[in-house]
């Protein structure tokens, strides 16, 4: 596999989807409380312009691969609720309560198989109003989910 450095990652060397980012929309907060507390709840990828159709509030976003084990999650902090930052964003890290497994739609362009993003605490950056969470992700175990969108 060939990897490429970008302007995002300078001392990093990246997967190409860096190159060819994917939109989706995600919903922040737990899919085992009904996308209340803090996570990833939702993500569907974007079909061009179409907003997903998502009942709670969703965040337009970007993903990129930078290696076979880690996510970029780019969003605007204009579509984030003070509340919602203060909860998602509020400490030094952005806390996934539960494991979530990434749609085939966004796993497979990015990573060429399934993987999930596990439980745990994961370091987010500011630049302007853009967001970045840099997250660990690890290939999938579970044969189906309840939050594929």
């Amino acid at each position: 596999m060939k990897y490429y450095s970008t302007l995002l990652c300078p001392t990093a060397y990246v997967y190409p989807s860096v190159l060819s980012p994917l939109r989706a929309d995600v919903v922040f907060g737990s899919p085992k409380r009904n996308c209340a507390g803090s996570g990833i709840c939702r993500m569907l990828a974007r079909n061009g312009a179409r907003r997903a159709p998502f009942s709670c509030p969703s965040q337009a976003t970007v993903l990129r691969a930078l290696r076979p084990d880690r996510l970029l999650l780019e969003c605007s902090v204009a579509g984030i609720s003070p509340e919602q930052w203060s909860l998602l964003f509020g400490g030094s890290r952005f806390r996934v309560e539960t494991t979530f497994r990434l749609p085939l739609t966004i796993t497979r362009p990015l990573f060429g198989h399934r993987v999930e993003i596990p439980a745990g605490n994961y370091p987010f950056t500011l630049r302007g109003k853009r967001l970045f969470i840099h997250l660990s992700v690890v290939p999938s175990r579970r044969a189906n989910s309840s939050n594929l969108a």
